[in-house]
């Protein structure tokens, strides 16, 4: 008994230890990166297709600062006349809003209905998922979108329609859904299902999913009946997230990154696919906002401490301009933690909203 307590208490003692050596760490690897940590909001950022370069604007100790990628600095005034679409309101309060823009006649209805902004993150692309998913009415004949009382879900071999309230599958209506998809050549099971399951947007463009095969399919539900769409894709293309848009100007169905890292724009009247003229995009490691109007985006990629802006087309997506914000040099404090802690430890990631021991080597973070 004396052998068998003296190793329960040595295993006691070596557990506690590594418990105090795992917390210390914890401890002292917060502390290096709340002490040394110097970051700061990048500037806002566009394209201007008047200076054909990245306009740019922060406020600093001085007060607000107005410049472009090449260090020119302009007042309040230019710097939204450069902006015509992003600032039409303040230009039209003023009375400066111009009746052509880049050759052609417009109006502030017209600029706010080109408008758009997209933004994605690893954190909400890795995020896990509860895999039901509400098909809201595409042509109800209301002006506001109204939540169904049922969610659905794709299993191995068909698609249910569950009722929130009693927790019982809709027979009926599954399997007039599942006919349609097997009408259609849908192979059970689902591989991706992408939507906006939110009433705060002007219509409902159901769902794009891809099936075993990776083949992808466009899913609404038109005066409670299924409307399913095959949708051809290019050779090559094999969809590996897909983010449906739902713009005001109806223009484009889904941004799509396939599994080579391409990022392609879907479009909503012919299904037609357009590649845009970036560098390879991973929405699981990068993030991306575009802030688009009808005649060019301004899209930013994040990945890590790199930051890169990139001015596209509207017409055909080709790249306009490029600009990548110069990487900062590490401060003392932050190489002392590298030198002094070559292996820390955390709980959280800005990659996904999970919570468990991360072991970073060399300060990587």
């Amino acid at each position: 008994m004396n052998k068998i307590e003296n190793l329960l208490v040595i295993i006691g003692r070596t557990y506690f230890v590594c418990i105090c050596a795992f917390l210390v760490v914890w401890i002292l690897t917060w502390a290096f990166h709340f002490a040394a940590d110097t970051s700061e909001k990048p500037p806002f950022t566009l394209y201007s297709a008047f200076i054909d370069d990245f306009a740019m604007f922060k406020n600093g100790d001085s007060g607000k600062h107005y410049y472009d990628a090449h260090a020119n600095e302009y007042t309040e005034a230019q710097f939204y006349e450069m902006l015509p679409t992003f600032y039409s309101k303040q230009l039209i309060v003023k009375e400066k809003l111009p009746d052509t823009l880049y050759g052609r006649p417009v109006s502030a209805k017209f600029i706010q209905n080109e408008n758009f902004t997209f933004k994605t993150a690893p954190v909400a692309v890795n995020k896990r998922v509860i895999a039901l998913y509400p098909l809201m009415e595409s042509m109800s004949g209301s002006v506001d979108l109204e939540m169904p009382t049922d969610v659905f879900r794709i299993t191995n071999n068909n698609i249910e329609f569950v009722d929130m309230a009693t927790n019982s599958v809709n027979e009926a209506k599954s399997d007039l859904f599942t006919k349609t998809f097997v009408q259609k050549g849908f192979a059970f099971p689902a591989h991706i299902i992408s939507g906006n399951p939110t009433t705060k947007k002007e219509y409902d463009n159901g769902y794009l999913i891809t099936d075993s095969n990776d083949k992808l399919f466009h899913l609404k539900m038109q005066r409670g009946r299924p409307y399913l769409r095959p949708i051809e894709l290019p050779k090559g293309i094999v969809p590996k997230h897909i983010f449906v848009t739902e713009f005001r100007n109806q223009r484009s169905l889904a941004f799509i990154s396939d599994t080579e890292n391409r990022f392609w724009v879907l479009d909503a009247k012919n299904y037609e696919f357009q590649k845009a003229d970036l560098p390879d995009f991973n929405p699981e490691t990068d993030g991306m906002m575009i802030i688009g109007n009808f005649h060019d985006w301004t899209v930013s990629i994040s990945s890590g401490d790199q930051l890169r802006y990139f001015a596209l087309s509207t017409d055909d997506l080709h790249c306009l301009k490029s600009y990548e914000v110069p990487a900062k040099e590490p401060t003392k404090l932050q190489r002392v933690s590298n030198i002094l802690l070559p292996i820390q430890l955390k709980f959280l990631s800005g990659l996904d909203g999970d919570v468990w021991p991360r072991v970073v080597v060399m300060g990587e973070y």
